[in-house]
């Protein structure tokens, strides 16, 4: 998803770098001020590009920080369960163990 994100964001940065070098080349004027134009809108572009480089960067960190908090909840509740389970069959395990003794030591009829 992250990375569908970011083409579509060098996409619209992309068209957006073509549109206003298009529009500079066609406007009346000089060709120094035109190529210092370009200049100015390539660095803004650069500067853009690299901002939207660390906010996607950043949201892929807060989504790998959540994916492994979410995976340490759900290994200590696995943990917890099997504990439990291990907890629940040791006291059946006594409870038949005791109930095999009882019936040993009964009169039989």
């Amino acid at each position: 998803m992250a990375s569908e994100r970011q083409s579509f964001m060098l996409g619209i940065l992309l068209g957006g770098i073509a549109g206003a070098a298009a529009a500079l080349l066609y406007a009346p004027q000089e060709g120094k001020q035109t190529r210092e134009q370009i200049k100015g809108k390539a660095l803004e572009a650069k500067e853009r590009a690299s901002e939207a480089v660390s906010s996607a960067k950043e949201s892929a960190e807060k989504a790998g920080a959540k994916g492994r908090e979410y995976v340490e909840i759900k290994t200590a509740q696995v943990r917890e369960a099997v504990q439990a389970g291990r907890k629940a069959a040791a006291e059946k395990k006594a409870e038949l163990q005791a109930e095999s003794k009882e019936a040993e030591h009964k009169p039989s009829i």
